[in-house]
């Protein structure tokens, strides 16, 4: 039975992507979580789901393996990055268990994200029209050093140099937002079919283009392909895709000419190239321990960390990340498989933005990425002829 109090911590839970990303905002978000744990607890059975318990665990003890290693090849080791990431785990785990046992209406899913997206849209917006007020507003409570460098620089930028992540410091952390809210805006298309939800997809892909991510954008055909493939109303597809049409005709060449988000050669930085061969690069940089391929090497100074969330994982916490990793993947699967456009599509965002981007366990976005995943949702069944997915 869904309660207003689970309902309530949910959304208090996803509005946390709000808060700066500073050391006091994790802080903050700490410091929320371990209320809502304890009133969840308190309320709830107290038995957790085996495979979630078991991942949450592995999720905490991860940093510990590594750095036992480290310290014993090396005899020294970097403990400011490794309290950071125990502190990290820590919340993503406690995070998860907890959302665990909320059980929450779909329309509070959907209304959460659109308030999420709406906002940090109508910011991208101001940016992109060089609105001063905006920048000194993030500049003042979102950018701890005025002086250092921030996504600020990239949001003052012109044609293929803007990339807007709103008030988050680099926007491939921001663009899980778009492309989350917009498989459940067509989840909500699939229960309810309304024109008003391509509205909403109009606008996550909006958003999703001004990130200036090409994995964003990549991602964001994936899911309409899928959608489109396998999900969609038959007798809306035809409307759809000349709708499309028309907006590819209209922007298209201007997009193509003035968003990097369609600039698909590789260059010299944050290319799906140059992110693959961190692999090599960290097999070449460990080749002093190879004990370091296995173990992974969090605290080392020698061996560095690869950039996207499944090198970062590997680097750092060995096989023995990757196997818990592996699980946390398919229990996106299962949480709330009964509808499987919902759970798929969120395991496949997942895993295509864990190989391009290291953003999906960052503290700032996991308050909300956690509740989207591992809440139990109730879904209002399909309307009569549509797809069940």
């Amino acid at each position: 039975m869904i309660s207003t109090i689970d309902q309530i911590i949910f959304v208090a839970l996803s509005m946390l992507a709000f808060v700066p990303s500073s050391n006091i905002g994790n802080l903050f978000r700490l410091a929320i979580l371990g209320i809502a744990f304890f009133i969840v607890y308190l309320r709830s059975d107290k038995n957790y789901s085996r495979k979630i318990f078991i991942i949450c665990v592995c999720m905490v003890i991860s940093p510990f393996i590594p750095s036992l290693f480290v310290l014993l090849e090396e005899h020294t080791i970097n403990t400011g990055l490794i309290a950071h990431e125990l502190m990290r785990m820590v919340f993503c785990a406690v995070l998860i268990l907890t959302v665990s046992k909320l059980k929450v209406s779909f329309n509070t899913v959907f209304i959460s994200c659109l308030i999420l997206l709406s906002v940090n849209l109508i910011i991208q917006l101001l940016q992109y029209f060089d609105n001063e007020a905006v920048f000194t507003f993030i500049s003042n409570y979102y950018v701890e050093d005025a002086d250092s460098w921030s996504h600020l620089d990239l949001a003052r930028g012109e044609g293929l140099n803007f990339r807007s992540g709103s008030i988050f410091i680099n926007p491939n952390v921001y663009m899980v937002i778009p492309l989350f809210s917009m498989v459940i805006f067509l989840q909500r298309d699939i229960q309810r079919p309304s024109y008003i939800n391509h509205l909403f997809v109009v606008f996550a892909a909006l958003s999703c283009i001004l990130t200036g991510s090409r994995t964003a954008t990549a991602v964001m055909f994936v899911i309409i392909i899928i959608y489109f493939a396998k999900f969609s109303d038959k007798r809306m597809r035809p409307i759809l895709l000349l709708a499309l049409l028309l907006l590819a005709l209209v922007y298209g060449e201007f997009l193509i000419e003035n968003s990097r988000a369609f600039q698909f050669e590789p260059d010299q930085t944050s290319s799906l190239s140059v992110k693959l061969k961190g692999f090599v690069w960290f097999w070449k940089t460990a080749w002093f321990n190879p004990i370091y391929w296995i173990s992974g090497a969090l605290g080392s100074s020698k061996a560095i960390s690869i950039d996207s969330e499944i090198g970062h994982i590997y680097s750092w916490y060995g096989l023995f990340g990757i196997i818990w990793y592996v699980g946390y993947i398919k229990q996106i699967l299962k949480q709330n498989r009964q509808f499987r456009f919902y759970s798929i599509i969120l395991a496949i965002v997942s895993v295509l933005v864990a190989f391009t981007a290291s953003v999906l366990l960052c503290m700032p976005i996991y308050s909300f990425i956690g509740a989207v995943l591992f809440s139990n949702i109730n879904f209002q069944q399909p309307t009569k002829g549509r797809l069940k997915a």
